[in-house]
């Protein structure tokens, strides 16, 4: 359409075959792609950490509820528990942060692929920033298997850290490594 404005000047139709024939080159796919999955993810995020405050909040409630006696606080102090357990909220909520993470390393990745078609400096500044925050991110993330005090464990390192255990029980099973 800018186009035929600057040659006739006036507000002509751009024909429909050219409409029709356009295609989003690859690297815009995959911008879009990284972009609109960071912030699918991150907005799920969002939205379930709103829901888990409520039920938390409503299981709060529950608990501040009077009863008849101390008997009937520890049985419906138990039930709640339970339920809390059994519905997987804990790991649910310990999972967000793990999520968040993913979104946000997505969304740098479009940045980069973004800026990859536009100037190659500005590209190697934004990709080796992002270079060393994946790393750090990376380093004190599995820092804590080699140092037990390291005070940055996340959930991530639970799993490869049960992962890991599962993985020397197995081979340890088969004779492949010596208990």
């Amino acid at each position: 359409m800018v186009t035929a404005l600057n040659h006739n000047g006036s507000a002509s139709t751009v024909p429909y075959s050219q409409l029709d024939t356009f295609r989003p080159s690859r690297n815009a796919r995959w911008v879009n792609g990284l972009w609109f999955s960071s912030l699918i993810l991150s907005l799920g995020v969002a939205l379930l950490a709103i829901l888990a405050k409520q039920w938390l909040d409503e299981y709060t409630s529950r608990m501040r509820q009077p009863v008849s006696s101390l008997r009937r606080w520890a049985w419906r102090h138990i039930l709640y528990s339970d339920a809390l357990t059994q519905w997987g909220i804990g790991a649910m909520v310990s999972a967000l942060p793990l999520i968040l993470h993913v979104s946000l390393f997505l969304f740098f990745a479009g940045l980069v692929a973004q800026l990859r078609d536009s100037d190659v400096i500005i590209t190697a500044v934004a990709g080796t920033l992002v270079g060393l925050l994946i790393g750090f991110y990376v380093v004190a993330t599995l820092l804590p298997l080699a140092y037990g005090t390291c005070p940055s464990v996340t959930p991530l390192l639970r799993i490869v850290h049960r992962g890991m255990a599962r993985s020397k029980t197995f081979f340890q099973r088969y004779g492949w490594v010596k208990p």
